[in-house]
């Protein structure tokens, strides 16, 4: 019986334990939030993209994966309205993109962010829009005078005939 016993009062330590881990961690997480929130309202690209990966996943016991705000937050940060936006989210919206996670799924968006992203080195991106290639949703074009030379990939648009016009390659987004 006494072993019973210290078996019960470890197993119910152990478990006690891995509680106060858990609240710990979710205190963390919501501190977190807190900091990245006020920073990302005073226009932080770091913690919108941050704020945009905890709606993603859906991180802490009070932040429930939500797309829609996960899209706000990369968008904000990957648009860059007067620079050229912050990598990581363009990343994270040609994924939404490709993938239909909180938006209508759309080849030509996913490339025109992943085409963002990768411009600014960014080498998942790059390896995101190879994956399009090798699966035919994304072609490689060569054009020296896009985006200050080298190589841009454009999305097919599925029962569109594909042009060569020069032009083509920068209209992705209508």
């Amino acid at each position: 019986i006494a072993a019973r016993s210290l078996q019960e009062d470890y197993e119910k330590n152990i478990k006690d334990y891995e509680k106060n881990i858990e609240d710990m961690q979710d205190a963390m997480i919501d501190l977190k939030w807190k900091r990245h929130f006020k920073m990302a309202q005073d226009g932080s690209m770091r913690s919108q993209y941050e704020l945009g990966m905890m709606y993603y996943r859906g991180k802490g016991r009070d932040i429930a994966q939500n797309y829609a705000n996960a899209f706000k937050w990369f968008y904000k940060a990957g648009s860059g309205l007067f620079r050229s936006g912050h990598s990581a989210s363009q990343l994270q919206l040609g994924i939404m993109y490709e993938h239909g996670h909180g938006v209508t799924q759309s080849n030509k968006e996913a490339v025109y962010w992943y085409n963002r992203s990768d411009k600014q080195g960014n080498a998942s991106a790059r390896n995101y829009l190879e994956n399009m290639r090798r699966s035919g949703k994304a072609i490689l074009e060569h054009h020296s005078w896009i985006f200050g030379g080298g190589t841009y990939y454009k999305a097919l648009i599925p029962g569109k005939k594909q042009t060569k016009d020069m032009d083509q390659g920068l209209k992705i987004r209508n």
